[in-house]
């Protein structure tokens, strides 16, 4: 699901369009939450080249993710889509299994330190609720 933005320029990208995990702020933040055997078991090929910004190998994307986890939100400046900075956050449904990612996507001149922080605790605060909602323990122990 798309809501476009209130401002002048809109960014985004139209549901069922694809990009490789690794290189959107929704594919880190999901990936975040998957067992890292796993990972390398489904990145054991190495990454495609997607822009200078994204990972590039399997150690960087470890890293990458490994920051997600710990601040609980992801982040990707020109990566996937030139010119365009996103930020997202994951829940899990424990019942069913399904995942899915929100995201906050913005031109990156406004990709400030400050702006992403405060783009993050919007998303945190989201997530949390709905995660907490759902019964995602990953949520009830990183509440807030």
């Amino acid at each position: 699901r798309v809501v476009p933005g209130a401002h002048a320029l809109r960014v985004m990208t139209n549901p069922g369009s694809r990009s490789p995990a690794w290189a959107t702020s929704t594919g880190r933040a999901l990936l975040a939450r998957m067992d890292d055997v796993q990972l390398a078991k489904d990145f054991s090929s190495g990454l495609e080249s997607v822009s200078p910004a994204s990972p590039r190998s399997l150690p960087e994307l470890m890293e990458r993710l490994e920051q997600v986890r710990q601040q609980g939100w992801a982040v990707a400046i020109d990566e996937a889509v030139p010119g365009v900075g996103s930020v997202s956050c994951a829940v899990r449904d424990p019942q069913s299994g399904d995942s899915m990612a929100f995201c906050l996507t913005f031109p990156t001149a406004m990709a400030c330190d400050a702006e992403l922080e405060r783009l993050a605790g919007l998303l945190l605060e989201q997530a949390s609720q709905i995660g907490r909602k759902v019964g995602d323990n990953h949520w009830s122990v990183n509440a807030g």
